[in-house]
This record gives C-alpha cells, sequence and structure tokens, in this order.
C-alpha cells in the first residue's frame, strides 16, 4: 500500500516538507508606477497592522458603545452629536496608529530608488540563498530567509526589511512561469534557505 499525503494537514506543512525545484527566474524588471506603490502601500500597511486596527476597532465599538449610552442616560449631549464626537475621535485614532508607518515606509522606499518610474531589477542568487535588488540608486542585498512575502490580487510584495516593499505585479514578464508559479517558487526558495 502507498503512502498519501495526509489530507487534513495544513497547507504551509507541505509547502515546508517540498523541496525547492530550482526552476525560478535567475531575475525579475519590475517597472515601479504610482499606482502599484499606493496599492501595494495600503496593503503593506493593512497586513502589518492588522492586529492593533483589529484591536482599535473592538475597543471603539465597546467604549464608543458604553460612553454613547452613558451619555444618553445622564441626558449630558444629544445622540447625533455624541455619534458624530465619537466618529471624529476613532477616525483621528485609526490615522494615528497607521500615519507613523506610512511615513517610515515612503522614507525607505525612497531611500532605496523605489519611486514612480523606477526600474528595479530583482536579483535571486539560489548557491548563496539572497536576493538582491539593483535600481538607480545601488544594490540592496537580503538574505532570502529574511524575507516575507505577502500575497495580494494584482501580485506579490517582497518585504525585505520593516517598512520596506517591493512590489512584483502579475503582468510582470516571469520568463520561465507565470506569477502564480513565481509565487510558489519563491515560497519554496525562502523556505529551503530558512531551513538550512
Amino acid at each position: 500500500m502507498s503512502e498519501s499525503l495526509n489530507p487534513y494537514a495544513a497547507p504551509s506543512d507541505l509547502a515546508s516538507t517540498a523541496a525547492y525545484s530550482g526552476d525560478m527566474p535567475r531575475r525579475i524588471d519590475v517597472d515601479v508606477t504610482e499606482r502599484h506603490l499606493r496599492y501595494a502601500e495600503k496593503h503593506y500597511l493593512l497586513h502589518w497592522h492588522s492586529g492593533r486596527l483589529t484591536l482599535l476597532s473592538i475597543l471603539a465599538i465597546v467604549g464608543g458603545s458604553g460612553l454613547s449610552i452613558w451619555l444618553q442616560v445622564k441626558n449630558i449631549v444629544p445622540l447625533p452629536i455624541t455619534q458624530s464626537g465619537l466618529a471624529l475621535v476613532t477616525a483621528l485614532a485609526y490615522w494615528s496608529v497607521v500615519r507613523h508607518s506610512k511615513v517610515k515606509t515612503r522614507q525607505q522606499l525612497t531611500e532605496h530608488g523605489i519611486l514612480p518610474g523606477a526600474n528595479c531589477e530583482l536579483i535571486f542568487n539560489t548557491d548563496r540563498g539572497t536576493i538582491s535588488m539593483v535600481n538607480s540608486s545601488g544594490r540592496y542585498e537580503w538574505r532570502a530567509g529574511e524575507v516575507d512575502l505577502c500575497n495580494t490580487l494584482d501580485g506579490l510584495m517582497v518585504c525585505p526589511e520593516p517598512y520596506l516593499y517591493v512590489f512584483v505585479p502579475k503582468q510582470t514578464d516571469f520568463v520561465t512561469c507565470d506569477a502564480r508559479g513565481f509565487r510558489k517558487q519563491l515560497t519554496q526558495f525562502i523556505a529551503s534557505v530558512k531551513a538550512k
């Protein structure tokens, strides 16, 4: 009887045991556009701050409801003014949580030359286990095991360090594969470097 895979195993368990196939493209060119930068920025901020934003939402709902009820029972402030004030305070709280990261991210992108109209070349060195980026501002290299990936509907974000990402759109010419195959191969490559 042949040994089969456990259908109840988590997908990450299966991916970590798969060996890197080695047919990933050695380099890809990414044309940076304003639209891609803003799209990726929104996804990056939501991805990295999802816990804070969820906690803030829960606190705003519970705290706002409690304060609103208390103000109505005491007949201190009319309901429309209470609701408008709570909405304003919640919006300011969301803004303050995200603003610092947005400013820091834009500074990092500028320092690394990831600007609208730029061309970034991502180089994958499977022998050394590194991912490099070459553009007009220089060459940057990171160990592949330290790189995070964030998948979106329009492409893949390669996040080599905090507050920095390179967005690889699905329309990129991957030469040896399509966007889905590239994501799978890059995930396996990073997992194989982490395992070493």
